[in-house]
This record gives C-alpha cells, sequence and structure tokens, in this order.
C-alpha cells in the first residue's frame, strides 16, 4: 500500500467518511477522487479498515454506545421540603447520549461498506411497462422511472 492510500484512509476517517474529499486533500488528482471506488475497493483499504476498524472494535463501540452519557444540568429546582433551589447550587447529571456514539458507529460502518444495500419494493399503478400505457411507480420513496 502506499503512502497516499494512508494519508487518505486517515483523512477519510477525520473527516466523517467523504472519501473523496480525503482523496483531493491527499494528492490524488480531482478526476480520480470523483471515483472513490477506484480506492476504497482496492486490496490497500480493506487492509487498512481491518488494521483500523477491526470488527471486534466496532462491535465494542456498539456495546459502549447502549451506556454512553453526557452531563446535563438537573431540571431540580425544588427540595423535597418545597425550598427553592438557587441556580449555583443545582447539580449536573449523566444522562444518556446515544447520538453521539451513534454518530461513530455510523461512519466507521459506512467506511467498512458494512450496510447492505437498501431495498424497496416497487409496484406499478397503470399498465404494464412496454404496454404503450402510461403507468407509475407508488410505494417507493425514490424517483422509481417506469422503463
Amino acid at each position: 500500500m502506499t503512502e497516499k492510500q494512508k494519508r487518505a484512509f486517515k483523512k477519510s476517517v477525520e473527516n466523517g467518511g467523504n472519501v473523496s474529499k480525503a482523496m483531493r486533500d491527499s494528492g490524488y488528482s480531482p478526476a480520480t477522487a470523483k471515483t472513490p471506488q477506484k480506492l476504497t475497493e482496492s486490496n490497500a483499504w480493506e487492509k487498512l479498515m481491518e488494521e483500523y476498524l477491526p470488527d471486534d472494535l466496532l462491535m465494542k463501540v456498539h456495546s459502549e454506545g447502549l451506556q454512553a452519557t453526557r452531563t446535563s444540568n438537573a431540571a431540580i429546582l425544588l427540595t423535597k421540603e418545597g425550598q427553592l433551589i438557587k441556580a449555583e447550587e443545582q447539580g449536573l447529571i449523566e444522562v444518556p447520549d446515544h447520538a453521539t456514539r451513534h454518530k461513530f458507529l455510523d461512519t466507521a460502518l459506512k467506511l467498512k461498506d458494512k450496510y447492505p444495500a437498501e431495498k424497496h419494493k416497487h409496484q406499478v399503478d397503470g399498465a404494464v411497462a412496454g404496454s404503450g400505457n402510461q403507468g407509475r411507480f407508488v410505494g417507493c420513496d425514490r424517483f422509481c422511472p417506469v422503463v
């Protein structure tokens, strides 16, 4: 594997998974950076993925995400006796922060191409395609042309 591939990998991790930008920032030509799969489908990229983002690490981050916390202001304004608590006496509490952990896990899964291909069902409303009649797809959340 080349130093340029290693730099692109490192930069893609740093920028949240934008491989094209990482390639440009690492010295790849703009034309090559427009087709990042030339890099991401290489054997060198796969080796880097396994070295720096092994599956056991992804599982660990996923497991830790179930207990992730963040610090937040306590919303306690009265004591049990009904006394007002001054703002400076209110404490901080730990609350779940799954969103932050999910971002890290999501980035790693994208980099490793671990998401399955999207699947969505198509139904034709109208005539069968190719019959000369107009029809349209229903039940599809994307542009799905009738062919």
